[in-house]
């Protein structure tokens, strides 16, 4: 699968190779997980991994080789306690499945109660676009 528009300008297939081979080779198995830290070290040096601003253009590169391997049917997972890492087995990715379900519901029900709160305050019946 190629790589989407918006992730070419931050992301070559020539990084995204290194962190795949990153995960196999590294962080390969939940128990040998690394955070975002440890791979932008890996990939771009300690100068990338100091820069604790949020979605700077190495994190965000990072975070979107994640998704791109990701779709590429890679069961990379991740959770907010243990990082990212490969998944070794079906149990292995387990904790990341059941927080990424969590945190889906959880905006699920935000967005539930923004349109309730539209409705209370402006009346009417949102239109959805379908």
């Amino acid at each position: 699968m190629a790589i989407p528009d918006k992730v070419n300008k931050l992301v070559n297939e020539f990084d995204k190779q290194r962190l795949l081979n990153l995960f196999l080779t590294k962080f390969h198995g939940s128990h040998r997980a690394g955070n975002k830290r440890d791979f932008l070290k890996e990939l771009y040096g300690q100068d990338a991994a100091r820069d604790e601003s949020y979605n700077n253009t190495k994190d965000r590169a990072f975070r979107l080789m994640v998704d791109a391997l990701i779709d590429e049917g890679h069961p990379i997972c991740s959770t907010s306690g243990d990082g990212y890492w490969y998944a070794s087995s079906l149990h292995d990715g387990q904790a990341s499945i059941a927080e990424g379900m969590s945190r889906a519901q959880a905006i699920r029900q935000r967005a539930e109660k923004l349109e309730e709160n539209l409705v209370t305050k402006y009346g009417g019946q949102m239109d959805m676009g379908i």
